[in-house]
């Protein structure tokens, strides 16, 4: 059932994004965020989860079904969102930090 795999991919995203958080909670709590290689990788973290949770939102605004999914269908295009300043903030920290060695 083609509902049945929207449902799966918007799963997926987001149990993918909570240990992807949980990941970079460790790495802030190690001070492991100065390090260039990390600042490009929460970067390139950021905006690969961006593109997930644009696309399950989208996903999620095609399923017609009961108001569980409406609200689900709220709940990520909010995550999107969140996902938007967390792109902006990793991409201003790593342009500060560029010219460092």
């Amino acid at each position: 059932d083609a509902d049945s795999s929207k449902i799966d991919y918007v799963l997926f995203t987001g149990i993918s994004s909570m240990v992807t958080t949980l990941a970079f909670i460790l790495v802030y709590l190690f001070d492991w965020e100065d390090n260039a290689l990390m600042r490009i990788t929460e970067l390139i973290v950021n905006l690969l989860w961006w593109v997930f949770w644009l696309t399950a939102a989208i996903v999620t605004s095609t399923i017609n079904d009961t108001s569980r999914l409406q609200a689900s269908c709220a709940f990520s295009w909010m995550t999107w969102v969140i996902w938007n300043a967390s792109c902006v903030q990793s991409f201003v920290a790593h342009r500060a930090n560029k010219g460092a060695s």
